[in-house]
Protein backbone atom coordinates (compact mmCIF):
# COMPACT_ATOMS: atom_id res chain seq x y z
CA UNK A 1 0.00 0.00 0.00
CA UNK A 2 1.19 3.39 -0.99
CA UNK A 3 1.18 5.39 2.59
CA UNK A 4 3.72 6.68 5.07
CA UNK A 5 4.27 7.79 8.54
CA UNK A 6 4.81 11.12 9.05
CA UNK A 7 3.98 14.01 11.73
CA UNK A 8 1.34 16.45 11.17
CA UNK A 9 0.34 19.59 12.40
CA UNK A 10 -3.01 19.83 13.54
CA UNK A 11 -3.67 23.19 11.82
CA UNK A 12 -3.19 20.73 8.52
CA UNK A 13 -6.36 18.43 9.21
CA UNK A 14 -9.35 18.63 7.31
CA UNK A 15 -12.21 16.89 9.00
CA UNK A 16 -15.30 16.77 5.66
CA UNK A 17 -17.26 13.49 7.40
CA UNK A 18 -16.73 12.08 4.02
CA UNK A 19 -15.29 8.94 5.19
CA UNK A 20 -17.04 9.05 9.10
CA UNK A 21 -18.53 6.28 9.91
CA UNK A 22 -20.21 7.51 12.87
CA UNK A 23 -21.54 10.68 12.37
CA UNK A 24 -24.61 10.49 14.91
CA UNK A 25 -21.84 11.17 18.04
CA UNK A 26 -19.23 13.50 16.22
CA UNK A 27 -18.58 15.57 19.57
CA UNK A 28 -18.52 12.64 21.45
CA UNK A 29 -15.46 10.56 23.09
CA UNK A 30 -15.08 7.61 25.58
CA UNK A 31 -13.84 8.99 29.05
CA UNK A 32 -11.36 5.59 28.75
CA UNK A 33 -10.19 6.61 25.70
CA UNK A 34 -9.79 10.05 26.74
CA UNK A 35 -7.26 9.04 29.77
CA UNK A 36 -5.78 6.40 27.79
CA UNK A 37 -4.33 9.31 24.95
CA UNK A 38 -3.62 11.73 27.83
CA UNK A 39 -1.15 9.63 29.87
CA UNK A 40 0.30 7.06 26.96
CA UNK A 41 -0.25 9.46 23.52
CA UNK A 42 -2.20 8.34 20.42
CA UNK A 43 -1.05 4.24 20.49
CA UNK A 44 -2.95 3.70 17.26
CA UNK A 45 -1.96 5.84 14.72
CA UNK A 46 -5.43 7.12 12.61
CA UNK A 47 -5.46 7.28 8.75
CA UNK A 48 -5.12 10.63 6.68
CA UNK A 49 -5.14 11.18 3.11
CA UNK A 50 -3.30 14.13 1.45
CA UNK A 51 -5.12 16.48 -0.32
CA UNK A 52 -3.75 18.43 -3.45
CA UNK A 53 -3.33 22.02 -1.19
CA UNK A 54 -1.29 19.86 1.02
CA UNK A 55 -3.34 19.25 3.58
CA UNK A 56 -4.92 15.95 4.70
CA UNK A 57 -8.46 14.87 5.01
CA UNK A 58 -9.19 12.83 8.08
CA UNK A 59 -10.46 9.45 7.14
CA UNK A 60 -10.36 7.48 10.97
CA UNK A 61 -9.17 8.04 13.87
CA UNK A 62 -11.11 11.29 14.11
CA UNK A 63 -11.62 11.31 18.14
CA UNK A 64 -8.37 10.22 18.62
CA UNK A 65 -7.16 13.42 16.82
CA UNK A 66 -9.12 15.64 18.68
CA UNK A 67 -7.90 14.35 21.92
CA UNK A 68 -4.75 15.16 21.45
CA UNK A 69 -5.29 18.39 20.15
CA UNK A 70 -7.12 19.43 22.78
CA UNK A 71 -4.91 17.95 26.00
CA UNK A 72 -1.60 16.68 24.80
CA UNK A 73 1.21 19.50 24.57
CA UNK A 74 2.19 19.02 20.93
CA UNK A 75 1.17 21.20 17.72
CA UNK A 76 1.75 17.72 15.73
CA UNK A 77 0.45 13.91 15.82
CA UNK A 78 2.09 11.15 14.13
CA UNK A 79 -0.37 9.33 11.63
CA UNK A 80 -0.27 7.25 8.72
CA UNK A 81 -0.43 8.85 5.27
CA UNK A 82 -2.20 7.79 2.75
CA UNK A 83 -0.85 9.11 -0.75
CA UNK A 84 -2.91 11.95 -3.01
CA UNK A 85 -4.22 9.30 -5.65
CA UNK A 86 -4.66 6.57 -3.14
CA UNK A 87 -7.83 4.53 -4.98
CA UNK A 88 -10.96 5.02 -3.10
CA UNK A 89 -11.70 1.37 -2.77
CA UNK A 90 -8.48 1.27 -1.37
CA UNK A 91 -9.77 3.38 1.15
CA UNK A 92 -12.54 1.86 2.17
CA UNK A 93 -10.86 -1.30 3.26
CA UNK A 94 -8.32 0.91 5.25
CA UNK A 95 -10.94 2.37 7.13
CA UNK A 96 -12.99 -1.01 7.60
CA UNK A 97 -9.35 -2.27 8.92
CA UNK A 98 -8.93 0.37 10.92
CA UNK A 99 -12.31 0.80 12.71
CA UNK A 100 -11.72 -3.31 13.20
CA UNK A 101 -10.16 -2.96 16.66
CA UNK A 102 -14.11 -2.89 18.14
CA UNK A 103 -16.70 -4.36 15.60
CA UNK A 104 -18.93 -2.44 14.16
CA UNK A 105 -22.63 -1.74 15.23
CA UNK A 106 -25.67 -2.50 12.94
CA UNK A 107 -25.59 1.47 12.45
CA UNK A 108 -22.09 1.63 12.00
CA UNK A 109 -22.57 -0.90 8.69
CA UNK A 110 -24.94 0.99 7.16
CA UNK A 111 -22.68 3.98 6.97
CA UNK A 112 -20.03 2.36 5.78
CA UNK A 113 -22.20 0.92 3.04
CA UNK A 114 -23.57 3.83 2.13
CA UNK A 115 -19.72 5.75 2.33
CA UNK A 116 -18.93 2.78 -0.25
CA UNK A 117 -22.25 3.37 -2.85
CA UNK A 118 -20.15 6.86 -3.72
CA UNK A 119 -17.36 4.63 -5.14
CA UNK A 120 -18.72 0.87 -6.38
CA UNK A 121 -22.03 -1.50 -6.82
CA UNK A 122 -24.30 -3.04 -4.82
CA UNK A 123 -22.72 -6.32 -6.12
CA UNK A 124 -19.29 -5.08 -6.09
CA UNK A 125 -19.86 -4.07 -1.75
CA UNK A 126 -21.40 -7.60 -1.02
CA UNK A 127 -18.31 -9.59 -2.82
CA UNK A 128 -15.98 -7.24 -1.26
CA UNK A 129 -17.22 -6.69 2.16
CA UNK A 130 -20.15 -8.60 3.25
CA UNK A 131 -17.68 -11.14 5.46
CA UNK A 132 -15.94 -8.50 6.87
CA UNK A 133 -19.20 -6.96 7.94
CA UNK A 134 -20.98 -9.77 8.59
CA UNK A 135 -23.94 -9.24 6.39
CA UNK A 136 -25.86 -11.88 3.98
CA UNK A 137 -24.33 -12.40 0.65
CA UNK A 138 -26.93 -10.24 -1.17
CA UNK A 139 -27.57 -7.20 -2.94
CA UNK A 140 -30.55 -6.45 -1.45
CA UNK A 141 -28.86 -6.07 1.72
CA UNK A 142 -27.42 -2.80 0.58
CA UNK A 143 -31.03 -1.19 0.15
CA UNK A 144 -32.38 -2.58 3.64
CA UNK A 145 -29.18 -1.43 5.43
CA UNK A 146 -29.44 2.12 4.08
CA UNK A 147 -33.12 2.44 5.08
CA UNK A 148 -31.78 2.34 8.39
CA UNK A 149 -30.04 5.73 7.96
CA UNK A 150 -33.30 7.36 7.34
CA UNK A 151 -34.52 6.70 10.72
CA UNK A 152 -33.99 9.98 13.10
CA UNK A 153 -30.13 10.20 14.56
CA UNK A 154 -31.80 10.01 17.90
CA UNK A 155 -32.94 6.33 16.88
CA UNK A 156 -29.59 5.50 14.83
CA UNK A 157 -27.53 6.47 18.32
CA UNK A 158 -29.72 3.58 20.13
CA UNK A 159 -29.03 1.19 17.68
CA UNK A 160 -25.80 2.54 17.38
CA UNK A 161 -25.48 1.35 21.27
CA UNK A 162 -27.11 -1.87 20.86
CA UNK A 163 -30.36 -0.59 23.05
CA UNK A 164 -32.43 -1.05 20.19
CA UNK A 165 -32.66 -4.72 19.66
CA UNK A 166 -32.20 -5.97 16.01
CA UNK A 167 -35.61 -7.82 16.25
CA UNK A 168 -37.26 -4.29 16.87
CA UNK A 169 -35.46 -2.44 14.01
CA UNK A 170 -37.72 -4.07 11.34
CA UNK A 171 -40.57 -3.23 13.52
CA UNK A 172 -39.69 0.79 13.52
CA UNK A 173 -39.13 0.63 9.64
CA UNK A 174 -42.29 -0.29 9.20
CA UNK A 175 -44.00 2.17 11.39
CA UNK A 176 -44.53 5.40 8.99
CA UNK A 177 -44.97 7.82 10.97
CA UNK A 178 -41.65 9.89 12.94
CA UNK A 179 -43.63 10.68 16.12
CA UNK A 180 -45.16 7.41 16.43
CA UNK A 181 -41.33 5.80 16.02
CA UNK A 182 -39.50 8.07 18.40
CA UNK A 183 -42.68 8.08 20.97
CA UNK A 184 -41.72 4.04 20.87
CA UNK A 185 -37.85 4.23 20.79
CA UNK A 186 -38.34 7.06 24.12
CA UNK A 187 -40.30 4.34 26.00
CA UNK A 188 -37.71 1.28 25.01
CA UNK A 189 -34.71 3.40 26.43
CA UNK A 190 -36.49 4.86 29.48
CA UNK A 191 -37.44 1.96 30.81
CA UNK A 192 -34.51 0.31 29.80
CA UNK A 193 -36.22 -2.94 27.82
CA UNK A 194 -34.51 -5.87 25.93
CA UNK A 195 -35.46 -7.29 23.43
CA UNK A 196 -38.04 -9.63 24.31
CA UNK A 197 -39.47 -7.00 26.11
CA UNK A 198 -39.56 -4.66 23.75
CA UNK A 199 -41.07 -6.88 21.02
CA UNK A 200 -43.84 -7.87 23.64
CA UNK A 201 -44.60 -4.58 24.54
CA UNK A 202 -44.56 -3.24 20.92
CA UNK A 203 -47.22 -5.79 19.98
CA UNK A 204 -49.54 -4.92 23.11
CA UNK A 205 -49.42 -0.97 21.98
CA UNK A 206 -49.39 -1.97 18.53
CA UNK A 207 -52.46 -3.79 18.78
CA UNK A 208 -54.37 -1.53 20.85
CA UNK A 209 -53.45 1.77 18.98
CA UNK A 210 -54.76 0.08 16.22
CA UNK A 211 -57.72 -0.91 17.48
CA UNK A 212 -58.89 2.12 18.07
CA UNK A 213 -57.02 4.05 15.52
CA UNK A 214 -54.87 5.97 17.35
CA UNK A 215 -51.17 7.11 16.50
CA UNK A 216 -48.89 5.32 18.67
CA UNK A 217 -47.70 8.65 20.39
CA UNK A 218 -50.95 9.77 21.46
CA UNK A 219 -51.95 6.75 22.75
CA UNK A 220 -48.73 6.69 25.26
CA UNK A 221 -49.59 9.65 26.21
CA UNK A 222 -52.67 9.05 27.64
CA UNK A 223 -53.43 9.73 30.90
CA UNK A 224 -53.54 5.79 32.35
CA UNK A 225 -50.27 5.26 30.49
CA UNK A 226 -48.13 8.62 31.53
CA UNK A 227 -49.27 7.87 35.52
CA UNK A 228 -47.82 4.64 35.05
CA UNK A 229 -44.56 6.27 33.55
CA UNK A 230 -44.46 9.03 35.83
CA UNK A 231 -45.21 6.67 39.42
CA UNK A 232 -42.52 8.38 41.38
CA UNK A 233 -41.98 5.10 43.40
CA UNK A 234 -41.33 2.87 40.76
CA UNK A 235 -38.32 2.17 39.15
CA UNK A 236 -37.86 1.31 35.49
CA UNK A 237 -38.55 -2.32 35.49
CA UNK A 238 -41.56 -2.08 37.83
CA UNK A 239 -42.98 0.65 35.19
CA UNK A 240 -42.29 -1.41 32.86
CA UNK A 241 -43.91 -4.71 34.41
CA UNK A 242 -46.76 -2.54 35.55
CA UNK A 243 -46.99 -1.06 31.89
CA UNK A 244 -47.37 -4.25 30.38
CA UNK A 245 -49.96 -5.84 33.02
CA UNK A 246 -51.83 -2.99 32.22
CA UNK A 247 -51.74 -3.33 28.14
CA UNK A 248 -52.65 -7.00 28.34
CA UNK A 249 -55.85 -6.38 30.37
CA UNK A 250 -56.73 -3.58 28.03
CA UNK A 251 -56.56 -5.94 25.40
CA UNK A 252 -57.47 -9.22 26.93
CA UNK A 253 -59.32 -7.94 30.07
CA UNK A 254 -59.46 -11.85 31.64
CA UNK A 255 -55.61 -11.84 31.10
CA UNK A 256 -54.94 -11.65 34.71
CA UNK A 257 -57.53 -13.86 36.22
CA UNK A 258 -56.23 -16.67 33.56
CA UNK A 259 -53.00 -15.66 34.52
CA UNK A 260 -53.59 -15.81 38.53
CA UNK A 261 -55.31 -19.48 37.72
CA UNK A 262 -52.68 -21.40 35.59
CA UNK A 263 -50.28 -19.67 38.63
CA UNK A 264 -52.23 -21.70 40.77
CA UNK A 265 -52.33 -24.44 38.86
CA UNK A 266 -48.53 -24.69 38.76
CA UNK A 267 -48.35 -24.38 42.62
CA UNK A 268 -50.65 -27.56 43.38
CA UNK A 269 -48.54 -29.83 40.84
CA UNK A 270 -45.55 -29.12 43.15
CA UNK A 271 -42.95 -29.89 39.61
CA UNK A 272 -39.26 -30.75 40.28
CA UNK A 273 -37.53 -27.25 40.30
CA UNK A 274 -35.72 -28.60 36.54
CA UNK A 275 -39.54 -28.90 35.68
CA UNK A 276 -41.47 -25.71 34.45
CA UNK A 277 -44.90 -25.11 33.01
CA UNK A 278 -45.73 -21.93 30.31
CA UNK A 279 -48.85 -21.12 29.13
CA UNK A 280 -49.55 -19.74 25.32
CA UNK A 281 -49.33 -15.90 24.42
CA UNK A 282 -51.29 -14.21 26.47
CA UNK A 283 -53.65 -17.58 26.81
CA UNK A 284 -54.85 -17.21 23.42
CA UNK A 285 -55.15 -21.32 23.71
CA UNK A 286 -54.99 -23.59 26.35
CA UNK A 287 -51.95 -25.44 25.30
CA UNK A 288 -49.73 -25.79 28.33
CA UNK A 289 -46.22 -26.39 27.62
CA UNK A 290 -44.21 -28.43 29.97
CA UNK A 291 -40.21 -27.72 29.84
CA UNK A 292 -37.79 -30.41 31.33
CA UNK A 293 -34.16 -29.37 32.00
CA UNK A 294 -31.50 -32.02 32.28
CA UNK A 295 -27.80 -31.69 33.89
CA UNK A 296 -26.03 -32.83 30.85
CA UNK A 297 -27.08 -35.28 27.66
CA UNK A 298 -26.19 -38.52 30.08
CA UNK A 299 -29.15 -37.53 32.44
CA UNK A 300 -31.61 -36.97 29.45
CA UNK A 301 -30.44 -40.22 27.69
CA UNK A 302 -30.99 -41.74 31.13
CA UNK A 303 -34.04 -40.24 31.75
CA UNK A 304 -36.26 -39.70 28.35
CA UNK A 305 -37.17 -43.52 27.67
CA UNK A 306 -38.60 -43.48 30.85
CA UNK A 307 -40.63 -40.35 30.37
CA UNK A 308 -41.42 -41.46 26.40
CA UNK A 309 -42.47 -44.80 28.47
CA UNK A 310 -45.12 -42.70 30.58
CA UNK A 311 -46.33 -39.82 28.21
CA UNK A 312 -46.50 -42.78 25.32
CA UNK A 313 -47.28 -46.06 27.02
CA UNK A 314 -44.92 -49.32 26.76
CA UNK A 315 -46.21 -50.63 23.81
CA UNK A 316 -45.94 -47.52 21.74
CA UNK A 317 -42.22 -46.77 22.61
CA UNK A 318 -41.48 -50.60 21.45
CA UNK A 319 -43.24 -50.06 18.16
CA UNK A 320 -41.47 -47.23 17.63
CA UNK A 321 -38.03 -48.40 18.49
CA UNK A 322 -38.63 -51.77 16.46
CA UNK A 323 -39.67 -49.19 13.10
CA UNK A 324 -35.88 -47.80 14.18
CA UNK A 325 -34.12 -50.73 14.27
CA UNK A 326 -36.02 -52.19 10.80
CA UNK A 327 -34.98 -48.56 9.04
CA UNK A 328 -31.71 -48.45 10.06
CA UNK A 329 -31.50 -52.56 8.84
Amino acid sequence: MDFSFQYVAFNDLRFTGKWDVHPWDSDCYPEELKNSIIHTGIIHPPYLLQRPDKTFEIVSGRKRLHIADKYLDSDKVGCFILAERFPEKSVLNVLLTDQSTSPFSLAEKARFIEIATGYMTKEEIIREFSGRLEIRKQPSVVDEMLKLLTLDVTILKEIHSGKLQFKMIGEILQIRDPEDRMALVTLFRNLSLGGGKQKKLFSLIRDLAGRSSTPISVFLNSDEIQRILNHEEMNPPQKAQHLGNFLQVKLTPSYLESKKKFTDFSKELELPKNFSLSHSQAFETDKITLAIVFKNSDECLQLLPKIKSAVMGKTEVSRLHSQKLESEG
